[in-house]
């Protein structure tokens, strides 16, 4: 049976007298519930939740999938209801828009009073509108009780929501419909996440810190100039230098902040099938198998601001990080011999620039800190 049959089978039903204060009635057809007419446009007035329609021999008939996660956020925003079972012969599916609003609503109260930002890898898609068409990538999901936040391009800040005001523009129903998949497929990860973040980046810490580990081993046995890959499922990782070098030899390479423990280990390039085929061509490489059985998600990967293209006319000098007496730590540069003003920095970024020796890495991260922080001035 097809969504439309169900639901012009349970307009048939004779429906509840809509009286003031009377409690939604949701349909129960085989675990998936669904409100129709008024009561469908009671939750979409109150909650912001997609609302479908169809029309069939010149009447229009309106429903909303509400999904299990969104009943524990009615439970919890107090919204009463009543649910009336409707035998159905098979199956339907339930995946909506609405869910995936009731996924991020439920996160959302999860949150409380704490912001969170859940990084996402390898996911990119197609904005296409009249007169242009953007490729963008999908890096990182903000949820606090307020709001939804989107980062796309590790720059774009897009709100998706702001209270119950869902914003239904053309460019962000096209990335709320994009990320549905994913937040179906992380979403018990991304509950935990929220729920008790400090245990979920312990864990990160300790299964990425081995993975680093076997990289450092087998660097040990190789040359220097010979590209460690620690293969995780059907992608590539490699550490440090050897990730500002995969980077610099392959431009769609891009660099992502790893949790681990100890003082190295921060900077990993991620490499795709195809990137890996082509650094063959073109440098030395040895692979090692983690037997990595997670999903990639669990890594925690949160790309790099070093992925940010910069003006390379502007070239700064004597960029250094300083810790101060506070303990806190600025930048410092110079450009045309000028000394540019000293700018506070995140200590976390400032405790790992300071403590690095001389590398690649270094001088990678020096180099798009001082243009991140200074460009915009520059250039005025």
């Amino acid at each position: 049976m097809s969504i439309q049959k169900l639901v012009k089978e349970l307009y048939k039903c004779c429906p509840i007298p809509d009286k003031a204060g009377m409690a939604l009635v949701l349909y129960d057809t085989r675990g998936m519930l669904v409100a129709i007419g008024k009561d469908a446009d009671k939750l979409y007035l109150t909650l912001g939740w997609e609302l479908s329609d169809f029309a069939d021999e010149g009447l229009i008939y309106s429903y909303m999938i509400v999904s299990t996660i969104g009943i524990k956020v009615l439970q919890q925003l107090g919204i009463e209801y009543q649910t009336i079972k409707v035998p159905v012969s098979q199956d339907i599916d339930g995946e909506s828009l609405a869910t995936t609003q009731q996924a991020l609503d439920y996160l959302r109260l999860q949150a409380g009073s704490h912001s969170f930002t859940y990084p996402f890898v390898c996911q990119s898609t197609i904005i296409e509108s009249i007169g242009y068409i953007r490729e963008v990538r999908i890096t990182s999901l903000t949820i606090s009780r307020e709001t939804v936040v989107l980062c796309i391009d590790n720059s774009e800040q897009i709100e998706l929501i702001s209270g119950h005001e869902w914003n239904f523009s053309h460019t962000e129903v096209t990335l709320l419909s994009y990320i549905s998949a994913m937040i179906k497929e992380q979403f018990a990860y991304l509950l935990s996440f929220i729920q008790d973040p400090k245990q979920v980046i312990k864990d990160q810490k300790l299964q990425n810190t081995e993975l680093y580990k076997r990289y450092i081993n087998e660097k040990a046995q190789t040359q220097a100039d010979t590209l460690v890959l620690v293969k995780v499922q059907n992608i590539f990782l490699t550490f440090d230098d050897d990730a500002i070098t995969a980077a610099s030899l392959h431009r769609n390479i891009l660099l992502y902040e790893c949790n681990v423990i100890g003082y190295r280990g921060r900077t990993v390039a991620l490499i795709e099938i195809s990137q890996y085929q082509a650094l063959q061509q073109i440098t030395s490489i040895s692979v090692i198998d983690s037997h990595y059985t997670h999903p990639l998600y669990q890594l925690g990967l949160k790309e790099s601001f070093m992925n940010h293209q910069y003006n390379q006319q502007i070239i700064y000098t004597g960029v250094a990080i300083r810790k101060c007496k506070t303990g806190d730590y600025v930048i410092i540069a110079a450009y045309n011999g000028t000394a540019l003003p000293e700018t506070f920095i995140s200590n976390t970024l400032g405790a790992y620039i300071i403590n690095l020796p001389d590398s690649k890495e270094i001088n990678a991260l020096l180099v798009s800190l001082a243009h991140q922080t200074y460009d915009k001035s520059i250039m005025k």
